[in-house]
């Protein structure tokens, strides 16, 4: 049985997984442009496969109901630098 700790990182990983799923989702449906003169496009997830992390899933897989999850991708989009524009 798990501690109440691990059920909460467990469910905080599970909702940033959905989360990412539903911005893959969203950003993949979007069509992608022509680059600007920066060298951007509008979606740079237009035509990506997305990456299920193998240790995340084998833990979720683990887990009551884990198999729900467990071959959800995740994603972190950064378009911006910490130190400025990209």
């Amino acid at each position: 049985m798990m501690g109440m700790d691990a059920l909460r990182l467990f469910v905080t990983r599970i909702a940033a997984g959905l989360t990412a799923t539903a911005l893959i989702t969203v950003l993949a449906g979007a069509s992608p442009s022509t680059a600007s003169a920066a060298g951007k496009v509008d979606n740079p997830y237009a035509h990506a496969r997305a990456y299920v992390n193998p240790e995340w899933s084998a833990l979720a897989a683990a887990e009551p109901g884990g198999q729900l999850v467990a071959s959800q991708p995740t994603a972190v989009r950064l378009d911006r630098r910490p130190d400025g524009p990209a």
